[in-house]
C-alpha cells in the first residue's frame, strides 16, 4: 500500500513538474523580444517626458542587441532622451564612446563640443572637435568652424625674466634674471636657482651649463653631474640625452656625458642641432647635411644654413638653406625642392607653411613646393609651428593662422614659435610665456 502511495505521489510530481516547465517555456521571452517590450516601454515613457524612467530602459535594451543596426537605433534614441531631459553629461559620455569607435556624427561632436565649450572647458571641447574632423574628414562644416573659432585661445604669462629660452623635453625653461641663468616651470616657479652663466635647454634628463670657464652637464635638481674638456670654450647643448655638442678651440664635435670626445674626427666651424636624425654642418664656409651615423647626406655646397630659436635646422623632413644668393628647400635625403626659391626664408617649423621673403624685402609664407599661400606683407615672420606663425607689423609681432588671420594681436616687442603649445615673447620690456589653451597634444 505504501509503495502505491509513493508511486502516486512520483507520477503527480513529475506531473506537475512537466506542467510547470511548459508554462516556463511558454512564457519565457526571446532576446529580441524582450529588447521589443523595453524599448516600448521606454518610447511610451519618452512621449511622456518621463526620461527619468525611459532611460534605464533604453540602456537595458542595448544588452539585447545583436545587431549593429539594432544598437545604433537605441544608441539615437538613448542620445534623444538625454538630450531632452538635459543629462548633457551622460549625452557627452555616450558621444565619447561612439566617437572611440568612430561611430558619432558631426552633430553629436558639436553638441558635446558645444556643452564643454558652455563651462569654458575649451581643453575637453577641442580634442572632440579634432576627433571629430579627422573620424568625419571634414574640412569645411560646422566642426571645423567650431575648431578654428576656439583653438588660439591663449593666456600671457609674464615671467619677469631678462631673457627666456624654448623650453627642454622636460618643460624647464632657460631664464636668465639679467646677470645668471637657471629654470623655471611653465607657471614660473623656479625649478633650478639662477646660479650659472650660461644654460642649455634639457634632454633626456640632463643640461649643459658653464660656471665659470668650465662646462659642466647638470641633472634636473641643478646638481652637477660631469664637467667637459677644460679647453671646451662654447657649449651649443645636449641632444638624445646623450651627445654635447661643444666647441674646442676653433671646431665643433661631439662629446659624451662624461666629458669623453666620441667623434674625434668630425671637426666643424659651425654646427645645428641634430633633429630627427640629422645635423646641418660648416667647413671652410660651406654647410652640408650628416645624418646622426656621421655619414654625410650632401657635400658641402650651401653658403648658410637657417636654423629656428633651438639651433633645429631640420624640421619636418626638410631645411632651408642659402646658395648662390638665394634660399631653397632641401629635402633631408639632400635633394632640393626645385619650385622653391626666394631671396630669403625661415628655418621650417613643424607645419607645412615656411615664412620666405620677397626682393622686396617683405615676407609672406609658401608651402613646401614652393607655393605661395600668404602674399609678402609683414616687416618680418617666422615659420608656422602649432598652426600659428609668428609676423611683425611695424615694431610689434603679433600671430596669424594659415589662413591669414590674425588670431593673437601684435602687441608684443619680440615673438618667437610656438613649441608644445608655448611661445616665448616680450612684451613691455620683459620675457613670458604665450600660452596656447589647447595644444593639440604636441609633444616637443
Amino acid at each position: 500500500m505504501a509503495k502505491a502511495k509513493t508511486r502516486i505521489v512520483l507520477v503527480m510530481v513529475v506531473f506537475l513538474a512537466v506542467c510547470w516547465a511548459g508554462m516556463l517555456m511558454g512564457h519565457t521571452e526571446s532576446p529580441a523580444q524582450t529588447q521589443a517590450r523595453l524599448l516600448a516601454q521606454a518610447d511610451d515613457y519618452a512621449a511622456d517626458r518621463l526620461y527619468v524612467r525611459a532611460i534605464p530602459l533604453y540602456k537595458e535594451a542595448l544588452g539585447y542587441a545583436e545587431e549593429a543596426a539594432d544598437e545604433e537605433e537605441i544608441e539615437q534614441r538613448l542620445l534623444e532622451t538625454y538630450y531632452a531631459y538635459g543629462d548633457m553629461a551622460s549625452y557627452v559620455q555616450l558621444v565619447e564612446e561612439r566617437a572611440a569607435e568612430n561611430r558619432a556624427s558631426a552633430d553629436e561632436y558639436v553638441a558635446a563640443a558645444n556643452y564643454y565649450l558652455s563651462m569654458g572647458l575649451s581643453n575637453r571641447a577641442l580634442p572632440i572637435l579634432a576627433e571629430g574632423i579627422e573620424n568625419l574628414g571634414e574640412t569645411d562644416g560646422e566642426l571645423t568652424r567650431l575648431w578654428e573659432e576656439n583653438r588660439y585661445g591663449y593666456r600671457w604669462r609674464n615671467l619677469g625674466y631678462a631673457e627666456i629660452k624654448p623650453a627642454g623635453d622636460n618643460g624647464y625653461y632657460p631664464v636668465n634674471n639679467g646677470s645668471l641663468w637657471g629654470f623655471v616651470e611653465e607657471s614660473g616657479t623656479v625649478a633650478i636657482d639662477m646660479k650659472y652663466d650660461w644654460v642649455s635647454a634639457f634632454s633626456g634628463g640632463y643640461a649643459l651649463a658653464r660656471t665659470g670657464d668650465r662646462y659642466y652637464v647638470i641633472l634636473e635638481d641643478g646638481s652637477l653631474y660631469s664637467a667637459q674638456d677644460e679647453a671646451m670654450t662654447e657649449g651649443l647643448g645636449i641632444f638624445d640625452g646623450r651627445r654635447v655638442l661643444g666647441k674646442v678651440g676653433e671646431t665643433w664635435s661631439y662629446y659624451g656625458i662624461e666629458g669623453e670626445p666620441i667623434a674625434a674626427s668630425f671637426q666643424f666651424d659651425a654646427y645645428s642641432m641634430n633633429s630627427e636624425g640629422f645635423a646641418a654642418v660648416c667647413q671652410n664656409g660651406k654647410w652640408a647635411l650628416m645624418d646622426d651615423g656621421g655619414n654625410y647626406v650632401t657635400e658641402f655646397i650651401w653658403d648658410n644654413v637657417r636654423l629656428d630659436e633651438r639651433g633645429y635646422a631640420v624640421n619636418g623632413g626638410v631645411l632651408v638653406a642659402q646658395k648662390d644668393g638665394v634660399c631653397v628647400l632641401v629635402n633631408a635625403d639632400g635633394t632640393e625642392v626645385s619650385g622653391f626659391r626666394f631671396a630669403d626664408a625661415k628655418a621650417p617649423g613643424s607645419d607645412e607653411l615656411i615664412a620666405v621673403c620677397d626682393d622686396s624685402g617683405r615676407w609672406g609664407f609658401a608651402d613646401r613646393t614652393g607655393a605661395v599661400q600668404i602674399a609678402c606683407q609683414y616687416d618680418d615672420a617666422l615659420s608656422f609651428n602649432s598652426g600659428l606663425a609668428a609676423v611683425k607689423q611695424g615694431d610689434v609681432w603679433g600671430y596669424i593662422n594659415a589662413s591669414g588671420e590674425m588670431v593673437i594681436e601684435p602687441v608684443y616687442e619680440e615673438a618667437g614659435s610656438f613649441f608644445a603649445g608655448a611661445a616665448v615673447a616680450r612684451m613691455n620690456g620683459s620675457a613670458g610665456l604665450l600660452l596656447l589653451n589647447y595644444d593639440g597634444g604636441e609633444e616637443e
